[in-house]
This record gives C-alpha cells, structure tokens and sequence, in this order.
C-alpha cells in the first residue's frame, strides 16, 4: 500500500471509534451536544475535583503539591494520587482549557481515549500482524471492537483506567520485538516504564498479563528437532524479556518506589487479609451473559460480573481461531490456557484479587478484564484475517455454538439483560456470521464495517443510557456557588487554618477549590488520619474522612476556623434541574456556641471560630504521652482536655437517660434498654427505640452510638425532637452526636426507627455533656503558646513557637509521617508519633524557629533507581547501534 492508502487505514482506526461515541453522546444529551456530562459515580465524587487540583499544580507550578497537600484529610502524601489519577497525557487537555470549561474537558478527555485506543490497537496490527497486506480494512474493524469493548463501554466513569487500554497495544509491540531478539529493546522498556508511571494500578495488572502473554507468544517461537532446542528457544525469549521488564520497572521507580511506600501505611494497613478458598463466587456459566449486546447497568456497579462483551465479529472470530488448524496446536493450547486463567480469575476469589494488588474492589469488579477483551479481540483477528472460504462443518459448528450461548443465558435471570436484547444479540451473531462466510468477496469488509458500527453504536447506547450521568448545569452552579464562599476564607501563605463544610458535594471540595479541609476521600488515605477521626467520635472508613460531629476541642485541635454549611434551597429552585442541591450531613447544635456567623451568600453560610489552636503548639509530656481507646470518642476527648488543663471537674461528664421505651420491639434486656438486642414485633410497620432527658445546663450534649448503627436510610432513621437528624451514615467506630445546646430544662427526645429491619442492636448508648467553660478556657490557654506561622506552603511549614519549662514538645495537627523533617533552631531533630496518628516535635523551652518539610518516603532511592536504569537503557542502545555501525 502507499503511504496515502496507510495514512488513511490509521485515519479509520482513530476516527471511527470517536465518531460512534460522539454519535451516542448527541443521542445521550452529553455536554456539550445536551445537558448532561460524562461524570458519574467516581468520575463525578472524585476525579473531577483532582484534575481542577492537577490544573492549578501545573499552571502554578506548585512543585510541592506532588508531595504534599492539605487537601487532603488533615494533610498527606500525595505521590501516589499523582501516581493513580493525574499523570496521564490526556489530563494536559483539563491544564489548557479554563476551570469553567472542566464540562467540556471530561468529554473531550473521554473521547480523546477511544480515539487513541484505536489507534493503537490499528497500530499494533500493522506493525506486528502484516494487517496492510491481509484485508487492510479488518484493521479500523477490530480497532473499533477493541475501542469499545464491554469494559470500555461500562467503566466511561473511571477514565483514569484508558490510558491503560490505550498503552496496551504498544507495550504488546514492545513485547514481542524483545522476545523475537529484536535490539531496539527501549521502545519496550520506556513504554512500560511510562505505564507505571502513569497508573501503577492497572500497569500492575499489565504485568501479570505480560507473563501470561509472554508464555502464549513464546509458543510461536519454539522450534527444534530435540526437547533440549524447543525448551531453549521456548525459554530463552522469556528470560530476555523478564530482564527487560525490570529495567522498565526500574524507570518507573521514581514513582513506584514512594508509592509502595506510602501504600505500606495507607491501604496496606487496613485492607483484607487474602486468604485461599476452593469456592467460586458465582458459576462461570454466568459469563455467557456478558457476552450479550447492552449486557451492563447501574447494579452492575457494586459487584458486576465481568464485561467481556467484544461484538459479533469478534466473538465469531475467536471460534475461527481455535478451530483454524493452520495455526499450531501448542499456540491454540496456549491462548485457551490463557483465557482459563481469565475465567478461573473471574470466578475465583483468591486468584481475582491477585490482580486487583490482593484486595477486593469496592465496587467495579473484575478491572483486569480490559485484558480478556484485549486477548479475545487479538485472538480473533487472527482468526478472520487469512479466512477465505468457511466450510459447512465450521459453520454448523460456530452456530451450534452461538445457539449454545444463547440456551444457557435463556436460564439466567439478570438486571441488565431482558429478551429483546438476547434476541437482538443472536441476530447480530447470525449477520455477522453470514457477512464472514462472504468475506472474499469485494463488498464483504465495507459490510462488516458498517455493521460492526451499527452494533457497537446500539451496545453503547444501551448500557451507557442506565448510567446516572451529572447535569452539566447543576454541576457549574455547585462549583460557582461554593467557589463564591470559598475564595473569601482561603488561608494565604502566612497564615494556616482549616475549612470544614456540614453538606455533601463531594468529599474533595477541598482539591477543587484548594484550601485545608477535613472531609476527604483517597484510594491512598493514611490509617493514622482514619484513626484520629474513630478516637474522636468522626468517620474515618473506606479509606475517607468526614468531620462532621465535630465538638469545641476537635475544632480547635484541627485548626477549623470556618464551617460552612448551606442554607435551605427556596422552594421554587428544588426542582430546577440547573441548581445543585446539597445535601446536609451533619447536625450541630453547638454551632453558634462557639462560632459567629460572619458572611453568607444565596446558598451557603459562613461560620467563624476565633478560639482555636494553630497547626502546631506546645504541650506537655502528658498530652504527647495518652493513649487513645477504639470506640471512647467522649474518654478520648477527655483524656486530652485534661491534658491540656488539668482540671478537678470533668470535661465530659456521663449521665443516664431519664427514660428509655420500646415501639414494636422486643428485647431480652428490658432492665438495661441502652445496651440491647432488639426484634421487631409486627413486620408491617416501623419499629422505634426512644430515648429521653432533659437538659440541666445549656451546654452540649452528645449521644454516643455503637458502629452497628452504621446502616442506610433505607434501613434506619434518627429523628430529634420529631424532625430528621442529619448525620453521616458511613463509620466503623462508636460516634459522638451533637443533640442539644442551650436547651436548660427542655425535654428532648432522640429516636431510632426502623421499617425494614427484623433486628437491630445497639449496645451502650451513652447521653455526655460537655463543660463549656472550662473547655474554652483550655483552649485559650494553650493558644497562648501555639505556633506563629511565618510561611507554609503543601510541603514545608515555618514558624516561630515559645514552650514553657513544663512544656516538652511541638504538638501538631499533622499526620505523622517520616517523610516530615524537624529542624528547631535550623538542627534537625527527629520526630515522634503521638496517639498513634500525629505528629510532635521534642523542644526544650524557650523561643524557637521551627522549620517542618516532607519528601515522600523512598523519594531519594526511587530517583536513583530512575537513573540508574536509564543508563542502563542508554549505554545498551548506544552500544547496540555502534556494533551495527562496525557491522555496516
């Protein structure tokens, strides 16, 4: 062909894959073709908000904010965010465009990687599979299957994924040209090198499949007369390309590394232990529906079967690569043992997670199958490439067996799939079929074009239809109406404080908006920072923070000088679709006991609290030294109160309810009703638990509520005083809810209800109250000696502090980490961890310059690392090229 004729084979594999999606987000309404966007689900609660952080780093060049950032909970590394959501070229588009065209740069970034998966995959048949000599145009055909695969099509929400669906086809190229002695091994190494580098998570998976690939290629390879020859030339490209592989692991270090650090002490440190079972999670025969046009819907989400669909002509054409006997035996052998593996990992609990870094995933399940579709869709390329004439057994054959697929998911019941789709499924089986039995013919390919295009047009369609997609229009008003509020309390460099918001966006307003928060959300959150939030009586589960029962002395240790919580909504605006409404999460009584309102705009309110404690202050060796209980938050807070302030009288003092009835429950217990095991009576109706007291000061009260209450709307409501009490519904430790202030001598009254629950228990509901004055009074005296912040910046906090002769320490409201160096008067000191999550710095008294600075852990090693192993690259190619030369 000549360079036009190739030129426009690429064309096809780029453009036909954007054009079908472009086609189905007019249908959809996506903006900016209608009025809804590309975000939903993780896409919409947390990538957007991290891309708006990624524009203001870049643009700013804000070199800290790689390391660090306050964005983040109370503060954390941020190398692995970086290293899983950010360093995608595709993410430069949401740099160049401004922050209000963040609608139009998730589209455009969405469409750019459907464009590019093609791309490639067009690229690797071209380069590897002579496709430009067989059929030219299967090529843009089986780019565009491979483009908008199942698992493409499902997970449009996690974007941060494609790029390894678009990386995938080179680094395969890379792969084979190492394996087949190829010298021009940098293309393989720098590819997979920048892989890691860009999403270490699904690189990862990458990985694994490289091995699988690598023992399926290396069949092609084989030959000899002897054992002894064919395990040689078997082996021998597979030794080559493992040591390859680890020089491109080694490039990728100067992210890897740090990763793997900071992920020993986030995830690493509360997720599941793997453990081996025989069981399958559901029968494999269950698969067979997901080869089903439209076979995905929102119930897919949680925990979905596999999205393996890849069209008719795909799915035809992996019946004619395994029943092609010019292709060897020992290849067909390996390419089914490589897809047993997918299934058997598909269904198989242990070996799922091995590819999901030994965890199960909270929600989206089975994301290494971009790889099965990646297989199945190479697979049968080579099946339909050299196919000329199809005899009457193979097409007896491929139609028993689409018959066969059909009769098994008749059996199955499933959300997303209904019988039209079935029906509409095996007639594009049955086309496709005939269109490949015509494949020899001049007209045969356009036809399979176009149909391919139709199909793959319709599946999208359907599945993408039962996503629940943002509205464009909503969303801009929650970001202009927040970012009104927001840009008015932004803490400037020298001067440090935290913002937290009683309403739910999303947790990472703080990324979006860029100020020091407390509600947050990462895949890389640290253990200690979920720690502090349970000692305290706040949510910290699921690797995410909410501060939202916050008391005076949390507010005060967390520097939280402003809440912001939103106004009611005016009736006339709940039903416009272009307003944003929030949705509150917390209820505070106390609010206005310690904060004064101090601005508010149309939708939100602004709080201000003057008595709180700076990022860093001194402390005794009492306060350094507690130790904090799981499941205490009102011991805990004590604990430190009276460390701060020794005091005679109790911070927090414990009270018995005055009364406690059942409604339609039964229990065990009825002596002790605060700690009981209850059984609804009458299944149909609600059943209540009420607890009663009033009130003999006009300070704060507080119930504390087990973890077993950590149940949905559907299954349990609380109410106060008869009205819906708002509160944050995901925790894993006992809670401490705000239920009174300034309500001297006013009954109140405190339900919990069920409609949908046979059995509820809840064990040791506590009633505390808070002393006002003598709280306020330890907090204005620990002020006096807190830190004055000279300068702060992501990584790096200055200032100036004074200790007393009984005080021993820095304390800060800084997770501990090791990657925080301490230097007091400009000498470094080490550091400690206090109360198994903080971070402190041992001082003598007197006034001190106090200087604190992060670099991730393992940062220095995994630079070396880098370096290394591109010298290594390099010398090899240098070498490699001048031996050429004295050849030539």
């Amino acid at each position: 062909m000549n360079k036009q004729s190739i030129r426009q084979i690429y064309i096809l594999c780029a453009v036909i894959p954007l054009a079908i999606m472009i086609v189905n987000f007019i249908i959809l309404g996506m903006y900016p073709f209608g009025n809804t966007t590309v975000m939903a689900i993780d896409f919409a609660s947390q990538y957007i908000d991290l891309f708006a952080y990624l524009k203001r780093a870049v643009l700013s060049l804000d070199v800290d904010s790689f390391f660090y950032s306050f964005s983040k909970s109370l503060g954390g590394d941020m190398v692995g965010l970086w290293g899983y959501y950010l360093l995608s070229p595709f993410n430069l588009i949401y740099v160049i465009l401004p922050f209000e065209a963040l609608r139009i740069s998730a589209t455009l970034t969405i469409l750019a990687r459907y464009s590019a998966m093609g791309l490639t995959f067009g690229h690797l048949l071209i380069k590897r599979y002579n496709g430009l000599r067989h059929k030219p145009l299967l090529i843009p055909i089986f780019a565009t299957l491979y483009a908008l695969s199942g698992f493409a099509i499902a997970y449009q929400m996690n974007p941060l994924w494609y790029d390894a669906l678009v990386f995938l086809p080179l680094i395969i190229i890379g792969v084979e040209q190492v394996m087949d002695g190829r010298k021009n091994v940098y293309h393989y190494v720098l590819l997979l090198g920048a892989m890691i580098i860009m999403q270490y998570y699904m690189a990862y998976m990458m990985c694994l499949f490289i091995i699988l690939y690598a023992l399926f290629y290396a069949t092609r390879l084989s030959f000899g007369n002897t054992i002894k020859q064919k395990l040689v030339s078997y082996f021998k490209p597979l030794l080559r390309l493992a040591i390859w592989s680890l020089v491109a692991v080694g490039i990728s270090a100067i992210i890897l590394y740090p990763v793997v650090q900071n992920l020993l002490i986030t995830k690493g440190t509360y997720t599941e232990v793997v453990r081996f079972q025989w069981a399958f999670e559901f029968n494999p025969l269950e698969i067979i529906s997901k080869l089903f046009i439209g076979a995905f819907d929102y119930d897919q989400m949680p925990a979905g079967l596999p999205n393996v669909y890849v069209g008719a002509v795909a799915l035809i054409g992996l019946m004619l690569y395994f029943s092609n006997q010019s292709i060897r035996k020992s290849e067909r052998f390996a390419a089914f043992f490589v897809l047993l593996v997918f299934v058997l990992s598909m269904v198989h609990d242990f070996t799922n997670k091995i590819w999901h870094l030994g965890q199960t995933p909270a929600w989206f399940y089975h994301r290494f199958t971009y790889l099965t579709c990646f297989f199945m869709v190479l697979l049968a390329y080579r099946g339909v490439v050299g196919l000329q004439k199809l005899s009457k057994r193979r097409i007896i054959g491929i139609v028993a067996v689409l018959l066969g697929l059909m009769s098994s998911a008749l059996t199955q019941q499933h959300s997303f799939m209904t019988l039209p789709q079935q029906l509409l499924s095996m007639a594009f089986w049955l086309v496709a079929l005939l269109l490949l039995v015509q494949i020899s013919k001049e007209r045969a390919l356009p036809l399979i074009l176009l149909f391919t295009v139709a199909e793959l047009g319709v599946n999208a369609n359907i599945v993408q239809s039962r996503i629940g997609y943002a509205h464009a229009g909503s969303f801009l008003n929650a970001y202009s109406v927040q970012k009104e509020v927001i840009d008015k309390i932004r803490p400037d460099n020298t001067q440090f404080y935290r913002t937290a918001k009683l309403f739910n966006r999303t947790k990472n307003d703080p990324f979006m908006f860029d100020f020091p928060g407390l509600t947050n959300f990462s895949s890389t959150m640290e253990a200690s920072t979920l720690d502090l939030f349970d000692y305290f009586g706040d949510a910290g589960a699921n690797a995410a923070t909410n501060y939202g029962n916050g008391t005076a002395l949390t507010d005060a240790l967390f520097s939280v000088k402003y809440i912001v919580q939103m106004r009611n909504l005016p009736v006339d605006l709940q039903n416009d679709e272009n307003i944003y409404a929030f949705t509150r999460e917390s209820t505070r009584k106390d609010l206005n006991a310690y904060y004064h309102p101090t601005f508010e705009s149309s939708r939100l309110r602004v709080y201000q609290n003057d008595n709180v404690l700076p990022i860093g202050f001194a402390s005794s060796d009492a306060l350094v030294n507690l130790r904090m209980e799981r499941n205490a938050p009102a011991y805990n807070q004590n604990q430190v109160l009276n460390a701060l302030q020794p005091s005679d009288t109790k911070y927090f003092e414990q009270f018995a309810f005055s009364n406690i009835t059942l409604d339609n429950f039964e229990t065990d217990n009825p002596n002790n009703l605060s700690s009981v095991a209850l059984k609804r009576i009458d299944k149909n109706r609600s059943a209540t638990i009420t607890y009663r007291f009033t009130p003999q000061t006009n300070e704060a009260y507080y119930i504390s509520l087990p973890a077993s209450t950590n149940l949905s709307k559907n299954d349990i409501t609380f109410e106060l005083n008869g009205q819906v009490y708002e509160y944050y519904r995901t925790y894993d430790q006992r809670q401490l809810f705000n239920v009174a202030y300034g309500n001297k001598g006013e009954p109140i009254e405190f339900k919990i209800s069920t409609s949908s629950l046979d059995e509820l228990t809840i064990y040791n509901v506590q009633l505390w109250r808070l002393n006002e004055v003598l709280t306020r009074e330890a907090i204005a005296k620990t002020k006096e000696n807190g830190l004055t912040v000279t300068q702060w910046s992501d990584n790096r906090i200055e200032g100036t502090i004074t200790l007393s002769s009984e005080q021993t320490h820095m304390m800060t409201s800084i997770p501990y980490s090791p990657g925080w160096k301490a230097y007091v008067d400009d000498k470094e000191v080490n550091t400690r961890q206090v109360w198994n999550s903080l971070l402190a710095v041992p001082m003598t008294s007197g006034m001190h310059t106090v200087k604190l600075v992060y670099t991730p852990v393992g940062w220095w090693i995994g630079v070396s690392v880098t370096a290394a192993s591109l010298v290594i690259v390099g010398i090899y190619t240098i070498w490699e090229r001048r031996k050429n030369d004295s050849i030539l």
